[in-house]
Parts: structure tokens; C-alpha cells; sequence
């Protein structure tokens, strides 16, 4: 070998170092600030921004098969949680890095015992940490987690503060959910909002075609049919597209808007493709979701139902971004609800039933079956998917 291209070689050698020196660095220190610049920087990321559709309708081909949802809440069947995360699916907890098992349930009511909406509520520890805030839901209730992304339970002691439009409300000892659920009584009223934030993260892969196409013929209908059954409801609908690093694009998005026309042909206008890879841009699409989504913080319910067949990279910061996002949800009170296809690996399945249980959501799944196991949903039935889509948006909306 000549001295030239030795000199070649240490040259690129010197470079590679310095390329992967700057690697470890942005995945062991990204915080919450840094993830705007990440997403340009890491991804050269710029999602397109779509308001200004023309009104004219497309057509997709009508989808060839129909598909069917059941629920999988594991609120409903929390010991039964325990059990997978400590063995059925205890491989995932270090692969995703998030284990929800430090529960404390929070209920918010006034005098009259009606539930109390958009209390913002912190689970604090004696260093006075938030560890966790989650808002109210139209229930009253919000879900608190203690070392969620450790993994590591302890036994040390919370309070729970409070706080509906500056009426303030201590519990000076938070009790675990397996000891009982934490009650707070306010004298207050609830704003009496109708409005309803509802986004769709899609993933537009090849390998989503069918789903992409029933989801484009189907959801027209279920809107109408949801503004028919409840039509108090003021609904804002948004969409986040995504795809993966080197496809034609990385994510498209249509923040909340009320123009429900204007969703309508921005989602008809997509086409399935691309994705040659396992993993899909998930972080990226939650990132623009949760960060640039638009939502209402006087909004009656705020829900993103994430349709998928795979999860994001187990890269640090892919992982980063979506404990983030998913700190950010909870904060927000942004119930996320997949709807999980076949094709879901099991390491996909852990991470978006934790992703829901973390931010008070439930899951969906997809089947070509209208009979489902009763052992493994909470109906035992499902239903069709935009009637089980209505289910969920009515469950989440209903006001005493």
C-alpha cells in the first residue's frame, strides 16, 4: 500500500471516529429541548404541512375485505398486566424501556359528585419532583406512574396536587390503585366544553395498502355517523401520514381543524408505499402529533387512535423521542388508542399497550374475525372498525 492511500485510510478513519463520537453523544444526552433540532438534524426531517387541499373528492379503489376490532383495555384486567410484564413479556420491558406498574389513579369531583374535566393533576415526591402530570378525563379521572421508564419500583411516598383554574387540592399521602382509588372533592363546575380533538396517525407503508384504503372509504361515514349520535360534539380532526427514513417522505401532516372536508380529501389524497423496513417512523409521527397536533387544552377529550403493524427503532433516540411524547400526552390529557394489525410483533404489541396505559388510552386490534376470545379482550366480541372507532370516541366523550 502507497503513502497516499495510507493517508486516505487514516483520514477516513479519523472521520468514522468523529462521526460516531457525535453519535453516542446526541443518543445518551437528548432532553425535551432538544428534539426539534434532532428531528432536522438526525432525520433532516420537515413534514409537510397540508391546509390548503382542493375540495375536490378522490376515489381510492373500494378495499377488497372489511375488518373487524376488539379491545384490549388492561385497566380492566390490571393483575393480569403484572403477569405479562414479569413473564409472558419481561424481554421487552429493557428493550423499550418502560414499564408501567406504579399506578395511582386519581378521581376529580365537585360537591355534587360530577366529575371534574381538565384538573391538572402531579404526582410529587419529597424532593417536591413532579414525577408524573396527566390531566382529568370525562370521568374525572387521570392515571399517575412512578418510575415509569426505569423500571425500578420503590417504596418511597407521593403527594398528589391538584389544580382546576387555581382551586387547590392536596392529598397529602397518594395511595397505590391496588389500595384504593385517590378521591379529590372541589367546589367548582366544569366549563361545559363540546369540543373534541381526534387525530389519526397513519402509517402509510406497503404493507398498510388495505388498511389505508378501508380506513379512506370508511372514515367519511363514520364521521357523519358520530356527529348524527352526538351532535353536541364540536370536532376538530387532524392526520399524521408517516412512513420511514428513506421513503418518498417521513411524515405528512394536517394539524386539528374543524374543517372536516378539508380531512377527508387530505386523507383520500394518500397513497400506501415504500417501507422496507422493519421498523416504521412512529417517533417521528408522534413527535409531530403531540408536539405540532394543535390541541385544545379546554377540549372535552383528546384522542390519537395510531394505526400500525410496527413500532419505531429500539435506536436511543427513537426511544427517547417517544418516552417525550409520551410525557407530553399524559401533560396534554391525550389518550393514545393503537389499533394494532396482524403483522404486529409481540416487542410492538408491549410498547403500544404501555403507550396507552401510560397516557389512560386503550388498544385496539385488527382481526378478520367477527368473534374474538373473551380471555383476551374485554367484549369477548369485536365489532367493525369504524364502529368500534365510534365505541371508543363515545366511551372517551360521554358527560353525566
Amino acid at each position: 500500500m502507497n503513502k497516499t492511500s495510507l493517508l486516505i485510510l487514516a483520514l477516513s478513519f479519523v472521520i468514522a471516529t468523529q462521526l460516531l463520537a457525535q453519535e453516542y453523544t446526541i443518543n445518551n444526552n437528548i432532553g425535551r429541548d432538544d428534539i426539534s433540532s434532532l428531528k432536522e438534524t438526525a432525520f433532516n426531517h420537515n413534514p409537510v404541512k397540508d391546509i390548503s387541499l382542493s375540495s375536490a373528492s378522490i376515489h381510492p379503489t373500494p378495499p377488497k375485505s372489511s375488518f373487524f376490532a376488539g379491545e384490549v383495555n388492561d385497566f380492566n384486567k390490571w393483575s393480569s398486566w403484572h403477569d405479562i410484564t414479569d413473564k409472558t413479556h419481561a424481554s421487552f420491558v429493557p428493550m423499550w424501556r418502560i414499564k408501567p406498574h406504579e399506578r395511582y389513579m386519581v378521581q376529580v369531583v365537585n360537591k355534587k359528585n360530577a366529575p371534574i374535566v381538565n384538573a391538572v393533576v402531579k404526582l410529587v415526591n419529597k424532593k417536591e419532583d413532579v414525577v408524573w402530570e396527566a390531566k382529568t378525563d370525562n370521568t374525572g379521572k387521570a392515571e399517575l406512574w412512578a418510575n415509569l421508564f426505569n423500571g425500578e419500583e420503590t417504596e418511597e411516598s407521593y403527594k398528589i396536587e391538584c389544580d382546576y383554574n387555581g382551586t387547590i387540592d392536596v392529598i397529602k399521602k397518594a395511595q397505590p390503585f391496588e389500595n384504593k382509588i385517590n378521591k379529590i372533592k372541589i367546589d367548582a363546575t366544569n366549563s361545559g366544553s363540546h369540543l373534541v380533538d381526534i387525530m389519526f396517525l397513519i402509517d402509510a407503508t406497503a404493507s398498510m395498502k388495505d388498511k389505508v384504503d378501508y380506513l379512506q372509504n370508511t372514515l367519511p361515514a363514520t364521521i357523519e355517523k358520530i356527529k348524527k349520535q352526538q351532535p353536541a360534539l364540536d370536532i376538530n380532526l387532524g392526520c399524521v401520514f408517516y412512513r420511514d427514513k428513506k421513503d418518498e417522505y417521513l411524515t405528512r401532516v394536517l394539524p386539528l381543524n374543524p374543517d372536516i372536508e378539508l380531512n377527508i380529501n387530505f386523507i383520500k389524497k394518500q397513497r400506501a408505499g415504500g417501507g422496507s423496513y422493519m421498523h416504521k417512523a412512529l417517533d417521528m409521527a408522534l413527535l409531530d402529533a403531540i408536539d405540532n397536533g394543535g390541541w385544545h387544552d379546554d377540549a372535552l377529550a383528546r384522542i390519537a387512535f395510531i394505526f400500525l403493524d410496527a413500532p419505531c427503532s429500539t435506536t436511543p433516540v427513537s426511544i427517547k423521542i417517544v418516552h417525550q411524547q409520551i410525557i407530553l400526552a399524559a401533560e396534554q390529557g391525550i389518550k393514545l388508542v393503537p389499533i394494532v394489525c396482524s403483522e404486529m410483533e409481540q416487542d410492538g404489541e408491549y410498547l403500544m399497550r404501555a403507550m396507552s396505559l401510560a397516557t389512560n388510552g386503550t388498544n385496539l386490534f385488527l382481526t378478520n374475525e367477527n368473534e374474538t376470545d373473551s380471555d383476551i379482550t374485554n367484549t369477548g366480541h369485536a365489532k367493525m372498525l369504524d364502529d368500534m372507532i365510534i365505541h371508543i370516541i363515545r366511551q372517551y366523550t360521554a358527560t353525566q
